[in-house]
């Protein structure tokens, strides 16, 4: 009787992390522990967006950034943008590459 009136509540439970929507709290839990938490058995975890998997918190965390779509960091040279830092300062590397043979070039040719 008690599922029964569960399943008569028009309450929603809302999952605090993607938009997964449930009648029944119970079904919530359980859909939190295997989407977002860290699956106790294999110390895997997933994200809920694609087929991405890792053991490490933070490299999911990086990961979820791929999704927002928000690039903060922009190279200056061209159109190449990124979420970390560190990507474009490996990036600009090339560009000091570049600059330095066309220096280089340059000086030959003259």
């Amino acid at each position: 009787m008690l599922t029964h009136l569960d399943s008569e509540n028009k309450e929603q439970y809302n999952c605090p992390t993607c938009a997964f929507k449930t009648p029944r709290r119970q079904t919530l839990a359980k859909h939190i522990t295997t989407v977002h938490s860290r699956d106790r058995s294999s110390g895997i975890l997933y994200c809920d967006q694609c087929e991405y998997k890792t053991p490490t918190k933070s490299h999911l965390r990086n990961h979820m950034l791929a999704h927002s779509g928000n690039r903060q960091y922009q190279c200056p040279h061209c159109t190449y943008n990124s979420n970390f830092s560190n990507a474009l300062t490996r990036h600009m590397t090339m560009h000091s590459r570049e600059m330095f043979e066309s220096k280089v070039n340059s000086s030959k040719s003259s």
